[in-house]
Order: structure tokens, then sequence, then C-alpha cells
């Protein structure tokens, strides 16, 4: 697999990339702050979010050679403003989505995520995820303040009754 066909699947993955900063470019609703760089040749996805004064938040995605049978590698590369803890998860469901979904999905989660904390809105407790302004998905709050994804809830109930 890796040897026939792996470097074809990897090269379309980081043209589709490609392809979506390009029509980013061409947005009204691009996201200044957001920056993201491709290599061929590492095969890599640097993505970067620029805060202030040439502080920015920073992780790689990095495509193995035996794509997509091996999963795709994340590594923070620098944290600003933000918990370890936080960071980590925000990594972990960058992860999740390129599992999931596709590289442009993971994108958009982790700068959705980085704008929503430096921007005050809500986020879930559980998954750190950006609860929707406008409430289309089911959100719960607790009598702490704290806000859930109903289906992080339902997940952790679900966790919790295998114990």
């Amino acid at each position: 697999m890796e040897k026939f066909f792996s470097n074809k699947l990897i090269q379309n993955e980081l043209n589709i990339v490609k392809h979506a900063i390009a029509e980013l470019e061409f947005n009204e609703e691009k996201d200044e702050n957001l920056e993201v760089q491709v290599n061929n040749y590492t095969k890599e996805i640097i993505v970067r979010y620029l805060l202030e004064e040439g502080e920015k938040n920073e992780m790689s995605i990095r495509l193995p050679p035996s794509y997509p049978l091996a999963e795709v590698e994340i590594q923070g590369i620098s944290r600003i403003g933000v918990t370890q803890e936080r960071w980590n998860k925000w990594i972990l469901t960058t992860k999740i989505a390129c599992k999931n979904g596709t590289i442009v999905d993971a994108l958009n989660l982790f700068a959705a995520n980085v704008k929503a904390y430096f921007s005050n809105l809500n986020e879930c407790a559980i998954c750190y995820g950006v609860l929707a302004v406008d409430r289309t998905f089911v959100t719960k709050q607790c009598p702490n303040g704290h806000w859930f994804h109903a289906l992080c809830l339902y997940k952790v109930e679900s966790f919790k009754s295998f114990g």
C-alpha cells in the first residue's frame, strides 16, 4: 500500500488543503490571524493562529509515509495564553477530526476553538470545543455555570455505565 498508493493519497490530501487555503484568500470571512503553510517535501501542514505582537499558537500536522493506514501525527509547537490541559484537548480534538473527517475540517476546528477562546465565547467544559453562538447544538448548563455539549455529556454518562 505504502509503495503504490500512500504517496499519491498524501499528495492529494495536501493539494486539498492548498485548495482550501486558496479559497480562503478570496473569502470575505477570512480570519486574518490564521496562517496555514503546506510543505510537500516534509508532508507537513503548519497551522499558526497569531495573537498580538508576534505571539502565536502553532501546531504541525504530519502525514506519515503509510497514510491513511497510519494516523496523522499532530504536534503542538508553541502555546501562548492557554493551559497545557486545554492545549492538549485542542490537539486531541484536532486529531479526532482528522481521523473522522478531513484535514481541512480539523484545521477549521482548531482555528474555531482558538478564536472562540480568545474572543471569550462559551466552550464545552468537557471537550473545550466552541458552543455554537446560535445554540444549534443542544447545550446544557450546570448550576456552577459550566456549559456542555449534550453529546459530550451523553458520552461521559455512557462511559461511566461501563465501570
